[in-house]
Order: structure tokens, then sequence, then C-alpha cells
């Protein structure tokens, strides 16, 4: 059996030939089964680049508006994507190697090592939800930062075929084009993205979602078309729609020095393809007094240490077994520390009904849950219609925070510290708790949702009304607790731009309407009302309030 090899390191900036991009197939060992897989890979080529893994073969293509030294632009006249907005397009075509039901393969980004999302982000991803339903994430985890959804949802476009079809109807593997919607088994065709991911989290008649109804299966060709406007990889930004404005993310700020991936995997973990999009920008990002080339050479540097070091010197000297040493570390491990190395893994499993049961039972008091960790996955018991509510596997996952998802009956937790009940749902009504009274992580049921403010049940039994925005569906605190807001002024409309003479849009907001704060800027501040309502507003109509008083 062959030693595993280190994983390779980034080649110098002066070495990438679409430099400041550079894109190739994952180098992790055991990851893609292509040759080269480290090294630079084109975007904007005349063909498709094949490759296998140990669940998938095929082709892919990667379509970057504005990239230098391409082959072609497949934007031009003459070409597929001549007259489209779209600012980035990712073509996937192949055979899976085994028989894979909908609601177990996920398409979308995992990077390996903490991110620093930057404020409102939280809120922002709140949003995906409404965009793409289904959408799991945790971009403020320690470990595996995360944003998911179902390969079957997510695909803008999705072709399938097999032998015995018309010949006509199969797409050229090596020439990517616009993909023209074709489904089989009963699944009708989509017109977008959404309406795709709708039907998949849709309930079926025979029990359960139309998503584990439905397999990928050996024999067929599927080919798939992801495009996106907000990606200006070029520049490598993100431009995130909020109304009439837009907010631009400089993506080198808040990935840590990292790659942006582009990842297909089963719930299992197990890799359908795995691709790194590197922009000079992020890896030239000093992390901790390194940049990325210097953190890939030192990891390698460390794995191939570890490699030498588990080579046995001699038979009599057997080294340690994995599950003696797993031992030895967790009798040294706290039980806040266990529950704080939650994996992407662990995310994505089916809860069960001792899995809450047990979130408000390990500290064996009655009068209250006890002090939670920041990764304690306490879970929704059911949602209104019956279904397992837990992370889009039996129905979409519920965004932390997400007032409109939230119903009557299920679970949440506290997702801040110091947190109080008011008696009503609105801000001027006087507390029913007592400051500190309510732990972070504290179990809640949820009794009744009125717009932004939900009412829930302590496990006292004492009731009261908090905002949407405490709760979440697990303790994965965020970096940075999102800021909020209070109107001060009657009648304020929100500008498109941070200046008196940008256009209005929406409806007048109301005296102390609450409001996510996003940013700043020569005296404007940048708010969030609803997943269609964001914009500018002048500081002095408004109050930022303390942490205490949300």
């Amino acid at each position: 059996m062959l030693a595993p090899q280190p994983t390779p390191a980034l080649p110098p900036a002066e070495e990438w030939p679409q430099r400041p991009l550079m894109l190739r197939c994952s180098p992790k060992p055991g990851v893609m089964h292509t040759p080269g897989a480290g090294a630079p890979a084109l975007v904007n080529t005349h063909e498709s680049y094949p490759f296998e893994t140990d669940l998938f073969k095929g082709h892919f293509h990667l379509s970057v508006r504005y990239a230098k030294n391409a082959q072609l632009d497949p934007w031009q006249e003459g070409q597929w994507m001549h007259g489209k907005n779209r600012k980035v397009a990712l073509w996937v075509q192949g055979e899976f190697k085994k028989r894979l039901r909908f609601d177990e393969v996920y398409l979308g980004f995992v990077w390996d090592e903490a991110l620093a999302p930057p404020r409102g982000s939280k809120t922002v991803m709140d949003m995906c939800d409404y965009f793409s339903p289904g959408t799991i994430h945790d971009i403020c985890s320690d470990k595996e930062p995360y944003v998911l959804n179902l390969l079957a949802g997510a695909a803008d476009a999705v072709h399938m075929w097999q032998e015995g079809e018309p010949p006509a109807d199969k797409l050229d593997p090596k020439k990517p084009t616009l993909v023209p919607e074709r489904n089989a088994g009963g699944m009708p065709n989509f017109n977008n993205m959404k309406q795709r991911a709708k039907w998949m989290h849709k309930k079926n008649k025979a029990g359960g979602i139309n998503a584990e109804h439905h397999h990928f299966e050996p024999g067929w060709t599927y080919t798939f078309d992801f495009y996106t406007h907000t990606f200006h990889l070029h520049d490598f930004e993100l431009h995130v729609p909020l109304g009439l404005t837009k907010w631009k993310v400089h993506l080198e700020e808040y990935l840590s020095g990292q790659h942006y991936p582009l990842i297909a995997r089963t719930r299992g973990g197990s890799v359908l393809w795995s691709f790194e999009l590197w922009h000079e920008k992020s890896a030239a990002k000093d992390v901790n007094g390194q940049n990325a080339w210097q953190r890939l050479a030192a990891k390698a540097a460390e794995e191939e240490q570890e490699r030498k070091a588990k080579e046995p010197v001699r038979p009599a000297e057997s080294a340690p077994s994995f599950a003696r040493i797993h031992d030895t570390l967790s009798d040294r491990i706290g039980e806040s520390m266990r529950l704080s190395s939650r994996t992407l893994e662990e995310a994505l499993r089916e809860p069960t009904e001792e899995d809450t049961l047990e979130s408000c039972e390990s500290e064996g008091s009655q009068d209250s849950c006890g002090t939670r960790d920041e990764d304690d996955e306490s879970q929704d018991s059911k949602d209104a219609d019956g279904e397992d509510d837990g992370m889009g596997l039996s129905s979409p996952a519920v965004p932390r925070g997400l007032v409109s998802i939230a119903r009557e009956g299920q679970m949440r937790v506290f997702l801040w510290k110091g947190k109080r009940l008011r008696k009503n749902p609105k801000h001027s009504s006087s507390w029913v708790t007592k400051k500190n009274a309510i732990p972070q992580g504290c179990a809640v049921r949820v009794t009744t949702v009125k717009g932004q403010y939900v009412e829930v049940e302590l496990p006292s039994g004492q009731r009261g009304w908090t905002p949407g925005r405490n709760l979440g569906t697990h303790t994965a605190k965020p970096l940075l607790e999102p800021q909020v807001a209070i109107i001060t002024a009657r009648r304020k409309r929100l500008r498109a731009e941070p200046r008196s003479k940008a256009k209005r849009h929406g409806s007048h907001m109301q005296l102390d309407e609450e409001v996510d704060v996003l940013d700043e800027k020569d005296g404007w501040v940048l708010v969030h009302r609803t997943c269609q309502h964001a914009g500018w507003v002048k500081r002095h109509n408004l109050k930022i309030l303390a942490s205490d008083e949300v």
C-alpha cells in the first residue's frame, strides 16, 4: 500500500497562467483522481477538463468574465453566453458511479479554516433561504465553515440523458454550452433554481419530501449548469443586491487567506468534485504573519513529519493504536470543548428526539437549561406539517433569526448572552425576566410569532417576547453579534445611496421599527428591513441599541 502523500504546495503567483486568478482541482490526497490535480488549470477554454472521483466521472468547465489570457471569451458575439449577465458559470457533466438519493448530495462551499465574516453577514446569509430554499450554513464555525444546498436543487439547469435515447439530445462533454432543462423520472422541467429548490423540499404524498424519492442513477449522463451575477471573481468581490443598492464585499478581507471552494459532496463527506479558485489578493493576505504560500508549505512539512513519525522503527515498537490515543485525549477534554468541536458531518446528520431532550436535561435542572456550549445542537422537534425540521434534510433548514419560517411548537435556542423577555411584542414593553437569567444556548418552545417578535416559553414555564434574531437552531456563535437599531423619526424612507438626493424606495418606516445595521458611511447607515428592503438612512434618524437592549 502506498504511503499517503503530503498536500502539494500552492504554485507561486508568477506561475499562474491567468494571474491574478488560478483554478485547480483539489490537490488533497485521495480526493480527485486526476493527473496534475494541484497544477493550475485554465478558465474560459475551448474544451472542458476531464476529472474523476470515487463517486463521479466527467468533465468540468469554468467561465469567468473578464479573465485574463483566456483562450476565448464566452460572452463575445457568437458564443454561448453572449448577452447574458452572468459573471461566473460552472458547467459539469458526467456519470455517477453509485446510486445516490437527491437528499444525500450537497453542493456549495466548504473551507478548511475559520473565516472572518463581516458585520451583517448573518443577515445576508439568512436571506439565502429566500433566494435559494433549503440553504444551510455556518460561516462562523471555527472548523469547516460551510454554505450548502442540495445539488439537485442548487443547479440553475439540469440535463439528463441515457443510452437508448436520441443521440441528438446528448450534450457534447467537451464543448460547454447553455444547458437546456431536461428532466426524467417524473420530475417536471424548471424555469430557475428557486423553483427547483422549492420543489425538492416540497412535501411528497408518499411521505417525506420530493428529494427523498428521486435518485442519481448510474448509467445516466447528467449535465449541471451553475451561474451567478453576484460574484465578480476577476476583482474577487461579491456584490450583494439590497433592493436598489448593492453591498460590495471584498472577499479577501474575510476568507482569512483561503481559496474559494467549489465542492459537491455527500452527507457523509464523500466528494463528487472539488475545485479551488484562488485569487492573488486572498493568497497574499497576511494571516498570523503568514501568507497562503507559507501556510501551505508549513502544512505540507507537518504532514511529512507526521508520516515519518508513523513509520515503525522496528516491529517490537509498534505505535499506539488510534483508539487508545483517542481515549487518553478524551479523558483530558472537558464537556464544553467536546461540544464545541462540532463538525460538518454532525451538522448534516438527522437529529433524533433524544437529541432535543438531552439538550435541556444535560445540566440536570428543571428550572433552567443550564449553561450551553457554543455548538450545542438543539433541533426543532417537529414542524407544523409533522415533518422533521432538521438542517434541511427532511424539510428546509431554518436560518437563525429568520422569523418568517419559525412556527408555533418548534424548539429554538438563545444565540446570545444576557437576553431578556418582554411583556409585549414591542421594543418599549417592560421586561419580564431579569438580566442574565436566560443562559446562552437555553432551549425554548415557540408559542406565537408576530412580526419580528416571537413569544417563547422557558423550561420553567414562564413566557415572554423576544426578537426572532435572538433565536436559532443551534448555538454556533458568530464572531460579532449583529447590531440592531430602532428608527427614531417618523415617515422616513430608505435611499439607494448614502446621499440626500438618492432615489427613495420601500414604504415609510415606522417609529421604533427595529432594523439590522450593515454598514456606516459619512453620517449614513446601511440598514436591512426585509429580504427585499435595505438601504441608507441618516445616522440621526435612528438609535443603535446596546447588546442588552435587544
